[in-house]
C-alpha cells in the first residue's frame, strides 16, 4: 500500500481527479501517448507533439496544481503558442495527478524524468523547461539535482516554500510540520528557497510572476531570483491573477518566452 497518497491529500486531495481528455481541447489525434518510470515511484503519464515548424528545442511544461493537470496548457494556449514558434513539447501530469499513477513525496524527480525522456526521445535538440506555481517551485527543486537534463527554465509563480503557500489553512500548515518530522528527508527535497542555492547546468532563467497574484506575491519571486547563481531575469506582468500571465499579456509573454528559448536552446 502506497500511503504517500494519504500524506499528501491535505496539499492535493481536491486536484487529483480521474483525468480525461477534454473536448475543448481540440483533436487529440496530433499527441503521442507517453509514458516513463519515476524515481518517485511512480509510472508517469504524458503527451508529445512536435513543433508546427523546424524545431528550435524541447520543452517540457510542468503543470501548476489544478484538475486539468498537463491539459493545463492546452485549455490555455501555451501548447499552441510554443510548438507554432517552433518547439516540440512533452506535457506531463505528476505522481498522484492526471493520469500517471501515486509515487512518494519527492514529486521533483518526475520532473528529472520528464526531462530525461525527452532528451531520448528527441536527442538532436536541447530541452528547456517551462513550469507553472507547483510546477515551477518543483522544477526549481528538480534543476538543483545533479542528473536533470535542462539547459534553460523559464519559472512562473514559483513558490518559496509549501508552509508559505499554504500559511493561511492551518491544517495544512500543520501537515506540514508534521511532515519535517516523519519525512526530514522527502520534505526537504520540496523547499525551492533553500534547493535554489544549489542549482546547477541552466544558462540562464526567466522568472514570471503577476502583479495581482494574492497566492504566490512577487517578494517570493524577488526572493529566488536574488538567491539565483543562474543568471536571470524577472519580468513582473502588469495585472496579470495566479498562473494568469500569458492569458493576461498573450504578445508579450509570447515574445519574451520564445526569445528566451530560442537563444538559450539554440
Amino acid at each position: 500500500m502506497n500511503y504517500w497518497k494519504y500524506f499528501k491529500k491535505p496539499f492535493f486531495g481536491r486536484f487529483r481527479v480521474n483525468w480525461k481528455w477534454n473536448e475543448s481541447f481540440g483533436d487529440i489525434s496530433i499527441w503521442e501517448q507517453v509514458e516513463f518510470p519515476s524515481k518517485s515511484g511512480a509510472l508517469i503519464k504524458g503527451i508529445y507533439c512536435n513543433s508546427l515548424s523546424k524545431p528550435k528545442g524541447n520543452i517540457v511544461c510542468s503543470h501548476p496544481m489544478v484538475t486539468t493537470a498537463k491539459g493545463f496548457f492546452i485549455k490555455n494556449g501555451h501548447a499552441e503558442m510554443l510548438r507554432r514558434n517552433g518547439f516540440n513539447l512533452l506535457l506531463f501530469d505528476f505522481n498522484g495527478f492526471g493520469e500517471s499513477g501515486d509515487g512518494d513525496y519527492n514529486l521533483p524527480e518526475d520532473i528529472v524524468a520528464a526531462g530525461n525522456f525527452m532528451a531520448e526521445f528527441s536527442p538532436k535538440l536541447k530541452v528547456g523547461f517551462y513550469g507553472v506555481s507547483f510546477g515551477a517551485a518543483l522544477g526549481v527543486c528538480a534543476c538543483a539535482k545533479n542528473n536533470h537534463p535542462y539547459v534553460s527554465a523559464v519559472f512562473e509563480s514559483p513558490f518559496t516554500t509549501l508552509e508559505e503557500f499554504w500559511t493561511r489553512y492551518f491544517v495544512t500548515k500543520y501537515m506540514i510540520r508534521l511532515g519535517y518530522k516523519l519525512f526530514p528527508k522527502e520534505m526537504s527535497e520540496m523547499r525551492p528557497i533553500e534547493k535554489i542555492k544549489s542549482i546547477t547546468g541552466l544558462k540562464k532563467i526567466l522568472w514570471m510572476s503577476g502583479d495581482s497574484d494574492k497566492l504566490i506575491p512577487t517578494e517570493m519571486g524577488n526572493r529566488l531570483k536574488n538567491a539565483s547563481p543562474v543568471p536571470s531575469e524577472y519580468w513582473i506582468v502588469p495585472e496579470a491573477g495566479h498562473t494568469q500571465c500569458y492569458q493576461t499579456a498573450p504578445k508579450e509573454f509570447e515574445k519574451r518566452a520564445i526569445k528566451f528559448f530560442t537563444d538559450t536552446l539554440k
